[in-house]
């Protein structure tokens, strides 16, 4: 395989941080400024607010279905959308279902089986399908790709039942845009770091995992902060500021700490290496052939301290974010944002108590645990408390 650029993946970020959170050398790069999103549509940097947007034409039955079907598919595929959907006020879950259905969606498309060159070029076909089918919804202009756009409208029918090629799924996200204001270039952001997952596999640096981390995962915390009327375009306070670093930092260090915790899976499963491989002066032939060597002291002592460096660094983060839900008014969303946070941390924690060595063995919190942090957000909230 050709050496590529260095990139991670997109983050599962708070998507699912809940269950896995969602390299360094010590001192090198250690600092964690993250620098402003800076997202586009159609390859066009947005530096203005979202324009007014045109509703795609749905009839109140149209937008019911698809809400509906954009609820069922974020509770089927994972527990963590039931988990924090109790600490979303009724009248946002559909919203919400409808922006993690997304997410997910998205990151199925990119993740399906996406590890030799054909594959990955395949993942690109659907999510540039799923591109159309966003803009066109949100009524935006797409920047053409020719190849790529003709390969995608002629995708075989069985690929309009997967969810993010769903006309449903955005009806129902485009629907949730214009009725709560949120920046469609947040959502932009996030299939542009998906596509940039399929052409490259390695990170190099620190820094690069910070930028990457801008289009990937923090996205996703904008969103959340924006469903709650927070932080939305134009608002320049300087409180709002605050809360947008705070939870740029959670959602960073949320996909880092995925990661950390999935360095095996992500290089025997998809072929993916987050480490920073040139900060560490590491290569990939040396992490694939230490994965069949658990058992040597040397190597398990070289790939722990990486992994333990890399923890330190990300603990940074958290520290950077943990005054955001002291300063959301909003108690439920205080609480939701604490527990994502939360479960990160204790996933950080399972890691380094696991030594650092996750190319062998998989660290996670228990069922137990999860149980815990979720009953104390609730009643924390129930009870009139706050983080």
């Amino acid at each position: 395989m050709a050496q590529e650029a260095p990139q991670p993946r997109p983050a599962r970020s708070l998507a699912n941080a809940e269950h896995d959170a969602p390299r360094a050398v010590a001192g090198v790069g250690a600092g964690v400024d993250i620098k402003p999103l800076n997202a586009s549509v159609g390859g066009t940097p947005l530096t203005t607010p979202a324009p007014t947007l045109a509703l795609p034409p749905a009839t109140p039955s149209e937008l019911s279905q698809a809400y509906a079907s954009a609820r069922r598919y974020a509770k089927q595929h994972t527990e963590n959308f039931t988990v924090f959907s109790l600490l979303v006020h009724r009248s946002l879950r559909k919203h919400f279902a409808a922006v993690y259905a997304f997410c997910r969606a998205a990151d199925d498309l990119a993740d399906d089986n996406a590890r030799t060159p054909l594959e990955r070029e395949r993942a690109l076909v659907r999510l540039r399908r799923m591109r159309q089918l966003l803009h066109a919804a949100l009524g935006l202009p797409l920047q053409e790709d020719p190849a790529r756009d003709e390969l995608a409208r002629s995708l075989p029918p069985s690929d309009a039942n997967l969810p993010g090629l769903d006309a449903r799924l955005h009806t129902a996200v485009a629907h949730t845009i214009g009725t709560k204001g949120l920046s469609p270039s947040l959502f932009v952001a996030l299939l542009d770091a998906f596509e940039h997952d399929q052409r490259v596999t390695r990170a190099g640096s620190w820094s690069d995992l910070l930028a990457y981390s801008q289009q990937s995962a923090n996205p996703v915390g904008r969103i959340v902060l924006q469903l709650h009327g927070l932080c939305l375009d134009g608002d320049a306070t300087p409180g709002s500021r605050k809360m947008l670093e705070e939870s740029d930092a959670i959602c960073t260090a949320l996909q880092l700490t995925n990661f950390w915790q999935d360095v095996r899976r992500d290089l025997l499963e998809r072929d993916r290496i987050y480490v920073p491989l040139a900060d560490a002066g590491l290569t990939a032939e040396q992490l694939h052939s230490w994965v069949d060597r658990p058992n040597e002291p040397p190597v398990r002592r070289r790939m722990g301290d990486e992994v333990l460096g890399l923890a330190q660094r990300t603990w940074r983060l958290y520290e950077a974010g943990r005054g955001l839900p002291s300063r959301i008014p909003n108690r439920r969303l205080a609480w939701m944002v604490w527990l994502f946070a939360q479960g990160g941390e204790a996933t950080l924690r399972a890691v380094e108590q696991g030594k650092g060595i996750t190319l062998w063995q998989r660290p996670r919190i228990t069922r137990k645990q999860r149980m815990l942090l979720t009953l104390r957000a609730t009643l924390g909230w129930l009870t009139g408390s706050r983080p």
